[in-house]
């Protein structure tokens, strides 16, 4: 071999080793720390390469455990979050993701943890037998400057269904949302935190319009339930089992068939302060609050008035005796008992006004 041959093949040599070490220290498969969606991105645009895409599900799939920037726009699809991305949206008047002929949540959550977050979405369409809009299961997420409406679950949480988890919601609003449990909201066995959320016009065809919890422990405040409704008991919110924190909120308008048009509290021991129940109503007991054989329960600093029921306009409790401090009590109306009806129990009450509730009957 020549000295030119030679010359050659020590130079192939060295571009080899380059090339070898080069790959080492970046592999092709490394995913960037940020990402961009685009519902007008299309693949032929070269300058956006590989961190824009026109799927929302793309971007998380190809982020590195960062955050997926989604402009503005209509997203047809059902996602599922990865531990530690955000998504984060334009915001909910801008962006909406939609969860289209699917069945399914329109956003699923299985598994995350606090550094996941979801915001500035709104999120419709979605039906799945738990959880129609959200379903989280051993998640901690956080959803914030969210509305979820239009959804529905054959089960529980049209809206949101929460199970085995610690998610916090902030600054959401859950609305027209169906289920038979939980038309907006329901929380199984979990400890969600809700902070300055609306919940209004939502419907169950059995319990908790609004809001249902079963095993449940949730911190809910500065919240509204609103105009939401259930077929059977409690139109704002329904306890079972469950002990609630529930501070500064407002239940306005809610209805139920059947008991606690507001809220309806069974077996659980829900802690109730600052609160207003305004114009609820029940057709049978308990306009603006039902407690069943619940313990403890503890009502302070809280106003009912223009709440009706057959029984009990204001409060009916059933089986147990609530400590009820520092209320007041107008405008309610009922058959039996306008403020306040107590069927085998005595109620300790501290500092409670009473005035211009109605019981024709007694």
């Amino acid at each position: 071999m020549n000295l030119v041959g030679k010359v050659a093949l020590v130079l192939m040599a060295i571009a080899m080793a380059a090339a070898i070490t080069f790959a080492a220290v970046t592999p092709a498969s490394a995913q960037p720390p940020e990402v961009w969606v685009d519902d007008d991105f299309t693949p032929a645009t070269p300058s956006w390469g590989t961190t824009h895409f026109d799927s929302i599900q793309d971007g998380i799939d190809a982020v590195a455990g960062s955050i997926v920037h989604v402009a503005a726009g209509y997203y047809v699809e059902n996602i599922t979050l990865t531990d530690g991305v955000q998504v984060l949206g334009a915001g909910a008047d801008m962006t909406t993701i939609d969860g289209g002929p699917a069945w399914g949540p329109v956003v699923y959550a299985d598994g995350v943890g606090p550094t996941t977050v979801l915001d500035g979405f709104t999120i419709t369409n979605g039906w799945e037998l738990l959880g129609g809009g959200i379903h989280m299961v051993w998640s901690s997420p956080t959803v914030s400057n969210c509305v979820i409406t239009g959804n529905r679950a054959d089960d529980q949480g049209g809206g949101i269904f929460v199970e085995l988890s610690s998610p916090v919601l902030i600054n959401n609003v859950i609305v027209n949302n169906q289920a038979v449990d939980g038309g907006g909201l329901c929380n199984s066995v979990s400890s969600p935190t809700l902070i300055n959320c609306t919940l209004y016009d939502n419907f169950a065809t059995s319990n908790g319009g609004g809001m249902y919890n079963s095993y449940a422990s949730p911190m809910v405040t500065d919240c509204s339930f609103d105009n939401n409704s259930a077929t059977a008991d409690g139109g704002g919110r329904y306890n079972y089992y469950s002990s609630p924190e529930v501070t500064d909120c407002s239940f306005e308008s809610n209805s139920a068939n059947w008991a606690g048009g507001g809220m309806y509290n069974l077996y659980s021991s829900p802690m109730v302060t600052n609160c207003t129940f305004d114009n609820n109503s029940a057709t049978v007991a308990g306009g603006g609050m039902l407690n069943d054989n619940c313990s403890p329960t503890v009502v302070t600093n809280c106003i009912f008035s223009g709440n009706s029921a057959n029984w009990g306009g204001g409060m009916n409790n059933i089986g147990c005796s609530p400590t009820v401090t520092n209320c007041r009590f107008s405008s309610n109306s009922a058959t039996w008992g306008g403020g306040m009806l107590n069927a085998d129990s005595s109620p300790p009450d501290s500092n409670c006004t009473c005035c211009s509730n109605s019981a024709p009957s007694g």
